[in-house]
């Protein structure tokens, strides 16, 4: 759900009387809004947190990406990643549960897409020549997935976005816009 104009009138409000940097913005319209333009992605309780804790730990007034700093770190919180350890711990654990001929599918489209880029087969046939070089492999290509994600979630640039969302459905194989709920709250 988008900002409402109430709870980022409030949040400027006590911005306002925090920071005496700021205490011309509240009547400035077009300041204003060019502060909803950016903030307005940022659900109410999201934005309230963000400068709840800002005024709570910074001395200097924000600007808008220092709330989107801090709303970010509490996504994240939220729905924690895996890394890419335990991204091939998973996968290295279902080789010997599932075997070669039941492949699992993950949930996380990362992992899926790590998986589906090596090829369960491959996974499957790991000798003691091949473990080392194969996990090395899957942590850099769910790594990289990784960091594309959190770049285009960070930015909230549509292209970025798009283009991990293709990714997902083409290499994951995920029918589902993987970033969906980081875009938008």
């Amino acid at each position: 759900m988008a900002l409402s104009k109430q709870v980022f009138t409030e949040a400027m409000m006590l911005l306002g009387t925090v920071y005496e940097k700021l205490r011309g913005i509240t009547s400035n319209k077009e300041v204003l809004k060019a502060w909803y333009s950016v903030l307005n992605d940022m659900t109410d309780d999201e934005l309230k947190a963000a400068v709840d804790d800002y005024v709570r730990t910074s001395k200097y007034a924000p600007v808008p990406a220092d709330l989107w700093e801090r709303v970010n770190a509490m996504r994240e919180q939220q729905h924690p990643e895996l890394s890419a350890e335990e991204a091939w711990g998973i996968v290295y654990r279902d080789i010997s549960r599932y075997g070669y001929y039941s492949e699992p599918t993950y949930d996380d489209w990362k992992l899926e897409a790590a998986k589906n880029s090596i090829g369960w087969g491959t996974l499957c046939d790991l000798t003691e020549n091949t473990l080392m070089p194969t996990r090395a492999h899957f942590m850099r290509i769910y790594g990289s997935f990784a960091q594309r994600e959190k770049a285009a979630t960070q930015t909230n640039n549509p292209m970025a976005i798009a283009f991990v969302n293709n990714l997902a459905r083409e290499i994951a194989g995920k029918a589902t816009a993987p970033i969906k709920e980081l875009g938008k709250g």
